[in-house]
C-alpha cells in the first residue's frame, strides 16, 4: 500500500541552484536574498512593506510587542485554527476569546460582536484551507469597536477577496512558509505584511537584537532572523505561487 503524505514539497533544478547560490555567497542572515525576497512578497501581496521572521509564531509574537498587547487584553480568534494562531498573545499574558466556525470554517461572523467586551483590543480571522473570511465585514465591526485585525494567512497565501490578495486586506496579514503551506521555503519561516512604515522599522529592529546599526542597539529585541538559503528557496517557489494554488484548487475540485 503506498503512503500519501500530507504534502509533497516542489523541489526541481531551479530550487537547487538558488540554494547553492545563497550557500555560495558566504552571506547567510538577512542578506540580498532576504531583502530581495521580502520586496517580492510584498508585491506579490499588494503592500508596500513585508518583514521575515524565523516562523509565524515569532514574528507575530514581535508584532503583538509592538501593538502593546498585554496582560487582561482579549482578542477574538476562531476556535477552530492552528494553535499558533493565540499561542503568541498567550506569551505575552492576552487572553483568546473562542468563536465558532461557519459551514466554510472560518469565524462566524455572527458570533463576533457578542464576544466583544471592554477588554477586546483585536481580532484574528484565520483563512482556514485558504478561505477567507468576509473582510469587509470583520473590518467593520473592527472600526465599531476600535480594534486592529491581523489576518492569519498561513494556510491561505495567495488567495484573493474581491480581486485583491490576502494579507493586504487589514491592518497586518501574517504568513507561514512551512513546508504544508501554500508558499514554502523547505524549512520554517514567516512574515508580516502591512502599509504600516512606522511599525516595520521597529519590527525589523525587534528581530535582529533591537539593531539600528551593526553596534547601535537601542532596545533589547530578540533574535528572529530569517537566513539567505531558504529566502533563496522563497523566491523560486514565489515565482510558481499561483499555480501551485491552481492545482491545489484542481485537486479540491476532484474530490468534490
Amino acid at each position: 500500500m503506498e503512503r500519501l503524505p500530507l504534502s509533497k514539497c516542489f523541489v526541481n533544478a531551479e530550487v537547487e541552484d538558488a540554494a547553492l547560490r545563497a550557500l555560495r555567497s558566504g552571506q547567510y542572515i538577512l542578506g540580498k536574498e532576504c531583502q530581495a525576497f521580502e520586496a517580492e512578497l510584498a508585491v506579490h501581496t499588494g503592500v508596500q512593506e513585508c518583514v521575515l521572521g524565523s516562523s509565524w509564531t515569532l514574528i507575530v509574537y514581535l508584532l503583538h510587542q509592538l501593538q502593546g498587547v498585554g496582560p487582561g487584553d482579549e482578542i477574538i480568534v476562531p476556535s477552530h485554527t492552528a494553535f499558533p494562531t493565540m499561542e503568541p498573545l498567550i506569551h505575552l499574558g492576552a487572553r483568546p476569546v473562542f468563536v465558532d466556525v461557519d459551514d466554510t470554517y472560518v469565524m462566524d461572523l455572527d458570533q463576533v460582536e457578542a464576544a466583544i467586551t471592554p477588554r477586546t483590543v483585536g481580532i484574528i480571522p484565520a483563512y482556514l484551507y485558504g478561505h477567507p473570511t468576509d473582510v469587509e465585514r470583520v473590518l467593520a465591526i473592527a472600526a465599531k469597536h476600535h480594534l486592529w485585525v491581523i489576518e492569519d494567512c498561513a494556510q491561505a497565501q495567495g488567495a484573493k477577496y474581491k480581486g485583491k490578495t490576502v494579507g493586504s486586506l487589514v491592518d497586518f496579514g501574517a504568513f507561514s512558509f512551512f513546508p504544508s503551506k501554500n508558499l514554502t521555503v523547505l524549512g520554517d519561516g514567516g512574515c508580516i505584511t502591512t502599509n504600516d512604515s512606522q511599525i516595520v522599522d521597529r519590527l525589523r529592529m525587534l528581530r535582529n537584537h533591537g539593531r539600528q546599526g551593526k553596534y547601535d542597539h537601542e532596545f533589547p529585541g530578540y533574535n528572529v532572523r530569517f537566513n539567505e538559503i531558504n529566502a533563496a528557496i522563497g523566491r523560486v517557489m514565489l515565482k510558481h505561487l499561483d499555480a501551485f494554488n491552481e492545482n491545489r484548487r484542481r485537486i479540491a475540485a476532484r474530490y468534490t
